[in-house]
């Protein structure tokens, strides 16, 4: 799947067209949390209509608060999706790190019970920076979470994705 930030100012100009495109390329799959806040109608027929699929789904924590989880929970029903993710966090402390992984079980508790797994995607601060001895990444590792491996991220800040993907 392609991550349409890659493709952003293509996508924000012609959404279909960037499917389109992708497609020619050879992905079957796309992800943006913007399409969250998309016309769900619109999205599925310009999805369908260029032959992709939602491969997984970013998610803020505000979306999936007691209050809201019902919505992404219909969301990804609707559009068959079986991984979430939380695409971004920035915190100071080793123990801020460790309840927001807590945090992220918690709402994979409730996400399991409709076949969704919940995991992270990193960028290049989680394994860079350290708290206690310890990086972002084995904070999250740790707790047990899946990841949306980035492995370019992993790279550039002078980590090993193919040792990070074995473990």
């Amino acid at each position: 799947g392609a991550q349409m930030w890659s493709v952003n100012d293509l996508w924000k100009k012609d959404p279909a067209g960037a499917f389109r495109r992708l497609k020619a390329l050879g992905y079957d799959g796309v992800q943006s949390l913007a399409f969250y806040d998309m016309d769900r109608k619109e999205l599925e027929r310009m999805l369908d209509g260029e032959g992709v699929a939602i491969v997984d789904m970013p998610f803020r924590m505000e979306m999936v608060a007691p209050d809201k989880i019902n919505a992404y929970v219909e969301f990804c029903q609707q559009f068959g999706i079986d991984f979430a993710y939380d695409p971004w966090e920035r915190f100071d402390t080793g123990d801020k790190w460790r309840r927001h992984a807590e945090a992220l079980l918690a709402v994979g508790e409730k996400l399991g019970k409709y076949g969704i797994r919940v995991g992270y995607h990193n960028h290049q601060h989680e394994q860079k920076e350290t708290y206690d001895g310890k990086t972002p990444f084995d904070y999250l590792y740790e707790a047990g979470l899946a990841f949306e491996l980035d492995v370019g991220h992993v790279k550039l800040e002078g980590g090993d994705p193919v040792a990070w993907l074995k473990r």
